[in-house]
């Protein structure tokens, strides 16, 4: 059996009385043994929230990717240090995300022109 990981990004706070910081992972365990179920599933939560660094503090691929879901409703135009792939990606779909319903038919039409 494939490992199945469920991965859960929230705008809130769940596990508030944990103070380790805005990912989370777990496995089901036997409540009575503590005995775990199985390795094969995995529940990681991302507490959007709880992430506090800003643009000039994120490290890494994880932490880049968590300022961004938590500040893209903010941001006009991609921070310099995010302006590589993958990240340019977001944010042009972003921009088609919000779209009118007149653009985005237009748009629609030149992509089957390229086609």
């Amino acid at each position: 059996m494939h490992p199945i990981i469920i991965i859960s990004i929230v705008d809130f706070r769940i596990f508030s009385s944990f103070d380790n910081g805005f990912l989370y992972s777990f496995h089901i365990r036997e409540d009575s043994s503590g005995h775990m179920m199985s390795d094969k599933l995995r529940f990681i939560y991302l507490e959007l929230p709880a992430f506090l660094k800003d643009e000039d503090t994120v490290n890494g691929d994880l932490e880049t990717w968590t300022f961004l879901f938590n500040n893209m409703n903010k941001l006009k135009y991609p921070p310099s240090k995010m302006t590589r792939e993958p990240y340019d990606e977001l944010f042009n779909l972003s921009e088609i995300a919000n779209f009118a319903e007149n653009e985005y038919d237009m748009y629609l039409r030149r992509q089957k022109e390229r086609d």
